[in-house]
């Protein structure tokens, strides 16, 4: 598989993080999907195929129940411990 090949789904509320992690993914050459909130990044997750995700910790509109089938990577600007005890 080529890197053009795999779809990546960015979930971040800050508009401006969310945009550089694009840019860098797509210069990679990745597929690369934005959600800005939890609600948008469910809704990609159902009707697309992913490959990873990166998902902010504190995101908003998120159910802490919801079925994530892809693989993902947790991002914070805050204390790990303290946003997992949360």
């Amino acid at each position: 598989m080529n890197q053009q090949d795999y779809s990546i789904l960015v979930v971040e509320d800050d508009k401006e993080i969310r945009q550089g992690i694009e840019i860098y993914l797509r210069n990679q050459g990745y597929q690369v999907y934005q959600a800005a909130n939890g609600q948008e990044g469910l809704e990609v997750i159902r009707s697309t195929e992913l490959h990873l995700v990166i998902l902010d910790v504190m995101m908003p509109e998120i159910e802490s129940s919801a079925p994530m089938l892809s693989p993902i990577i947790l991002s914070t600007s805050s204390d790990l411990a303290e946003s997992i005890s949360t």
